[in-house]
């Protein structure tokens, strides 16, 4: 049996997420800016107590459930850039869904994935 792709573990990781949230909080998420919108406001609920160790853990499967919402949505493919991943449009654009999850977490509202979602068509330029 082969090693599945790191996209391959990223969309994996993004039906987790949606089954997890489904299981625990009562939500039915999609691939959609609905879907992105209510898990910016969750980030935001769960970013004042947060364990680290935890937050790593959430980062890496609300990365590749937000990286996943974008490439189904936008087009692009999951791609390793400087060793970060990325979703890329083409060789100019490329969005990083793991690093704005963290930012989130980080710095809150000012930082929000839904509204860096929403921003993808005018700075980005997806394909």
């Amino acid at each position: 049996m082969t090693e599945p792709t790191m996209p391959e573990k990223f969309a994996h990781n993004a039906e987790l997420a949606i089954r997890t949230l489904r299981d625990q909080c009562g939500v039915t998420l999609g691939y959609d800016e609905k879907s992105v919108v209510w898990l910016d406001g969750y980030i935001e609920r769960l970013r004042g107590g947060i364990d680290p160790e935890f937050k790593d853990s959430l980062v890496g499967v609300f990365g590749s459930y937000l990286g996943e919402c974008i490439r189904r949505r936008f087009g692009g493919r999951w791609d390793e850039t400087d060793g970060r991943w990325a979703i890329r449009f083409d060789e100019k654009n490329a969005a990083f869904p793991f690093a704005k999850v963290v930012k989130q977490f980080e710095h809150g509202p000012q930082d929000s994935i839904a509204a860096f979602y929403r921003a993808i068509p005018a700075f980005f330029k997806p394909s």
